[in-house]
């Protein structure tokens, strides 16, 4: 997969506009990003903020990733089973160099990560506990 971002896009009138497109490269097929699954836009987004990250730390000569503490709120949402392990293969090599807190409502993803806090409510009472 290869992820374009371009600065200018040609609209319906053949015209070019200052606009930011995305524009995915999966093998031989090129589609836009407003043309992907939830799924595939989620997987696009944490290969963005990724490469991001690695472009402003070389630019900057730093040591350290910009990305030390990572929040993901429902990162997992709209992907299916092979798309929800890829990305936790990935949060889980990033780990290694950052703090990375995801919330989510899907306890299947647990298994991938070795330390969880889990959040429950009952009766009105909100909980914290360590796995």
């Amino acid at each position: 997969m290869r992820v374009m971002l371009y600065t200018r896009k040609k609209i319906q009138s053949g015209e070019f506009r200052d606009k930011v497109d995305i524009v995915d490269e999966f093998g031989k097929d090129v589609c836009s990003y407003n043309s992907l699954s939830g799924g595939e836009r989620k997987r696009v987004d944490i290969a963005l903020m990724l490469a991001l990250d690695n472009v402003i730390r070389e630019y900057f000569k730093l040591k350290e990733r910009l990305l030390g503490i990572l929040i993901l709120d429902e990162i997992f949402g709209f992907l299916d089973r092979d798309g929800e392990e890829g990305v936790a293969e990935v949060l889980n090599e990033l780990g290694q160099d950052a703090a990375i807190f995801i919330v989510s409502h899907t306890d299947a993803i647990s298994a991938w990560f070795p330390r969880k806090w889990v959040m429950s409510k009952k009766d009105g009472i909100s909980s914290l506990r360590v796995k």
